[in-house]
């Protein structure tokens, strides 16, 4: 076993590795299942991560170590100068910032490692994710589809009361002014201003919603049903 094995071991633990729950991905709604082949590559990412993070987190330490250590050797330097450090001292001082620049050097290199195998982990994760993602983005797709094609239908009958509504309303206007009554009284209360549905809608907190699918293009209509029929889509 080489130096750098050896100081991989001292830091993330035997051959590299880190507990099997450490650095685990935060979890998601699946619409699919996910494959195992897909779970594997997500728990190997995960680990990857962790260590990582940990190796990094290990450097910068040792980056704070090695600063620290460097102006201690150089306050023994200055101190063996004028009489106030031994030799012994001195040269503890020293073996303890080598130490730490070598400990640097075999982290900033093991970080290195460790980036490339969590960025290739990822990619692993990503082409296991992809079916199960396009899958699910088809059946997202056709429930929308569904739930747009209800509110369509609901729409076409609603759009249809509102015709034969304002029909009916029509007629019984006529009714009123043929037995000399005035129709224009209920007439205004229907459109003049402060009384039109939409404004007292929108007093009411209801919000015109703007849409590039449905320009305002349906009118409301008077009409009238056939004699017979029904007045819904068949």
């Amino acid at each position: 076993m080489n130096a750098l094995a050896k100081l991989r071991d001292l830091i993330v633990g035997e051959g590299g590795a880190v507990p099997p729950d450490a650095g685990s991905l935060a979890p998601v709604a699946d619409v699919v299942e996910r494959t195992p082949e897909e779970q594997a590559a997500q728990v190997e990412a995960a680990r990857c991560k962790a260590t990582a993070d940990d190796l990094d987190t290990r450097l910068t330490a040792a980056v704070t170590a090695v600063a620290e250590l460097t102006e201690a050797r150089s306050a023994a330097a200055r101190g063996l100068a004028v009489g106030e450090t031994t030799e012994a001292a001195f040269a503890q001082a020293t073996a303890a910032l080598d130490a730490a620049v070598a400990r640097r050097g075999a982290l900033e290199q093991l970080l290195t490692e460790a980036r490339d195998a969590s960025q290739a982990a990822y990619a692993r994760l990503h082409a296991a994710s992809a079916p199960r993602l396009t899958e699910e983005r088809r059946q997202r797709v056709a429930e929308a589809t569904e739930r747009a094609e209800a509110a369509a239908q609901e729409l076409r009958a609603a759009y249809r009361e509102a015709c034969r509504a304002t029909g009916e309303l029509a007629e019984r206007l006529d009714e009123l002014a043929a037995l000399g009554g005035s129709p224009s009284g209920i007439e205004h209360s229907l459109d003049d201003y402060g009384h039109d549905e939409l404004q007292i809608m929108e007093r009411e907190g209801w919000t015109v919603r703007d849409s590039r699918w449905l320009p305002a293009r349906r009118a409301i209509v008077c009409a009238v049903p056939p004699e017979g029929g029904a007045p819904w889509p068949k």
